[in-house]
């Protein structure tokens, strides 16, 4: 039952997203001889083709009224002192980078490489 379970909410989730999505392509599920269910875009032996309702993708989202709401100030600060955690955090990994190269640790650099990279990303999202 444990089983299932495991695999029916992912294969929900699957549905739900492939439903909001608005898309061609067309969904198959294929039972196998366990009782496994999977769901592919791509043709299979016994499998079947699911038929989505395409008027689910096209309904939007409303925001509840009662939804809280975040003054544009108060948003500013937030995004501020995450930029000051964030600059921090990536002169940090470029101490670290520039150490790990002197003590020659390959793997210390990649690692601080990639961190590097991941906060230049998350600050340009700001």
């Amino acid at each position: 039952m444990r089983t299932r379970i495991l695999v029916v909410i992912p294969a929900l989730m699957i549905i739900g997203t492939v439903m909001v999505t608005v898309t061609s392509a067309e969904i198959y599920r294929h039972v196998d001889k366990n009782g496994q269910v999977t769901y592919t875009n791509t043709r299979m032996k016994g499998a079947k083709k699911v038929h989505l309702d395409r008027t689910l993708a096209k309904a939007k989202m409303a925001t509840p009224k009662n939804f809280p709401r975040v003054d544009s100030k108060v948003q500013r600060k937030r995004d501020l002192k995450r930029r000051d955690i964030l600059e921090d955090e990536l002169a940090t990994e470029k101490k670290l980078l520039s150490n790990a190269k002197q003590t020659l640790k390959r793997n210390d650099a990649l690692l601080h490489k990639r961190n590097i990279i991941a906060l230049k990303k998350e600050l340009m999202n700001l």
